[in-house]
């Protein structure tokens, strides 16, 4: 029988995002279209040692989106693992990526699906890290035949 597995840094510092947060976010839907506001709030928590899930509640356009991330460290292959779903779309997003302590940025990419084409599309995120405060996050997508776009930015102030 294995030794059973204990957290690693990575994963203590998952937990540093644990509470409640407050959303400013951007939605971006095209070249030359002004973003639109978005806010709401995300409540952060620790399902056990290993797993960070963030369940997220913004408002757009009048309607409630809510949706759900789990976070975790893959100490096998040494990579940050990420998934997420929401109400806007039948698809479940996989990432994975990095995070560099210098820059305070963890960097999760995967090749997911494109709502509006249905087709696989590369989505790259960004997120910022000013713990215990403040977070930050940019969604990106690029389409095949088409330029890397920004989708989204939220800016994360802890209450």
């Amino acid at each position: 029988m294995a030794d059973n597995p204990i957290a690693t840094r990575a994963h203590e510092w998952l937990a540093q995002s644990v509470g409640t947060w407050d959303v400013q976010g951007l939605y971006y839907f095209g070249p030359g279209q002004d973003p639109v506001d978005a806010s709401g709030t995300e409540v952060v928590e620790m399902m056990g040692p290993f797993w960070q899930r963030g369940l997220l509640e913004i408002e757009l356009f009048d309607s409630k989106i809510e949706g759900v991330t789990y976070i975790g460290f893959d100490p096998l292959r040494q990579v940050f693992v990420s998934t997420w779903i929401d109400t806007a779309n039948p698809y479940l997003y996989r990432y994975e990526g990095s995070y560099d302590e210098a820059t305070r940025l963890l960097s999760l990419s995967g090749l997911n699906t494109d709502p509006s084409s249905g087709k696989p599309a590369q989505y790259r995120s960004l997120a910022g890290y000013d713990l215990p405060h403040e977070r930050s996050l940019s969604l990106s997508i690029e389409v095949p035949g088409r330029d890397e776009s920004e989708i989204l930015s939220y800016e994360f102030k802890r209450r």
